[in-house]
């Protein structure tokens, strides 16, 4: 009947779920703060932020360390050759 089927799904419910208490983790709250409309807005501005600012020092490294010195040591020479042949 109806009233058995329930009963044994409350049995199986009962051997599968595990209710505990436990407190919210950092980034739940920090998740929980980010749909919020102020502080969403707040964290998305932040985000933002530190991505433009990641993405400029990498950007900046790679001229100031790889591009730049393979560009005066390896390319700059040989175009400066190569203008001197043609005159």
């Amino acid at each position: 009947s109806r009233d058995e089927r329930w009963a044994t799904i409350g049995g199986i419910i009962d051997q599968v779920q595990h209710i505990t208490h436990r407190h919210h983790t950092w980034l739940e709250r920090l998740g929980d703060a980010s749909v919020k409309p102020l502080t969403g807005g707040i964290i998305a501005l932040a985000v933002l932020a530190s991505a433009f600012w990641v993405i400029r020092l990498i950007g900046e490294s790679l001229i100031g360390y790889v591009l730049e010195p393979l560009f005066e040591n390896l390319w700059a020479p040989v175009m400066l050759g190569l203008s001197d042949l043609l005159g």
